[in-house]
């Protein structure tokens, strides 16, 4: 008897959003807006689950100091930009 392959673990990450979206896909009758919504929320699952690994892997490699360093440097930028876009225009003169 041989034994079986493992599959490798990032085949959740194609496999789980897939069945999780055929599943939503077939209980709301098929309708889109429910099919779109489901993949929505596989894909923020996705991305949530990316983040928190890349914050610890970078934590492992980088040490805390520095990543947080970085993580208020992120803040400082995304307020600064953030005001750019959000000061007063001039007003145009009507003609």
């Amino acid at each position: 008897m041989t034994a079986m392959a493992k599959p490798h673990p990032s085949l959740l990450l194609v496999l789980v959003p897939v069945v999780v979206t055929g599943f939503a896909f077939y209980v709301a009758n098929w309708r889109w807006p429910e099919l779109a919504s489901g993949m929505a929320g596989s894909i923020a699952w996705i991305g949530g689950m990316l983040f928190t690994l890349l914050i610890g892997k970078s934590a492992d490699v980088i040490g805390y100091n520095p990543l947080f360093v970085a993580l208020a440097a992120m803040d400082i930028l995304g307020a600064a930009v953030l005001w750019a876009l959000l000061r007063k225009q001039p007003a145009r003169k009507a003609r």
